[in-house]
């Protein structure tokens, strides 16, 4: 429910759409602020979010068939919702990253700083524990079972 309101176009006025609307009549103010923000970094954006517009439709309609709504085919077979949208967490995904990445880039923009993602420190600091006991194993298979 909640990516449907911020991705909903054309209802609604704190959706990505309108925050990446306002740039187009409001850059120059903006940039004499924040100078690094451009016209091509916002035409980016909206690229970006444009390639999750497939994503975004299927999320708008399971949303409104069965969340919202409760059209009598969905409620009455909950099943037939993985039928019909068998890829809604991938279209979640899909979406979080995009929104993720704009607000990302006008952040840093804004406040000259980009937000830590924890999830991609834990799978780094993960994958690099995981390299040291594998070269702690093979030091000791090497040291104390040597190959005859």
């Amino acid at each position: 429910m909640t990516i449907s309101k911020l991705t909903e176009e054309n209802r609604g006025d704190k959706t990505i759409q309108r925050f990446l609307k306002f740039y187009d009549p409001n850059l120059k103010k903006i940039q004499k602020k924040h100078k690094g923000l451009t016209l091509q970094q916002v035409e980016k954006d909206k690229a970006k979010l444009e390639s999750v517009k497939q994503q975004i439709s299927r999320i708008l309609k399971q949303r409104d068939k069965y969340y919202a709504h409760a059209d009598n085919e969905y409620f009455l077979q909950p099943n037939k919702l993985f039928v019909d949208f068998p890829s809604t967490y991938d279209d979640l995904a899909d979406i979080l990253r995009v929104l993720q990445s704009i607000i990302n880039d006008h952040r840093y923009f804004i406040k000259g700083n980009w937000r830590a993602c924890m999830s991609d420190f834990a799978y780094l600091n993960t994958f690099k524990t995981m390299e040291l006991l594998n070269d702690a194993s093979d030091e000791w298979n090497r040291k104390y079972r040597p190959e005859t």
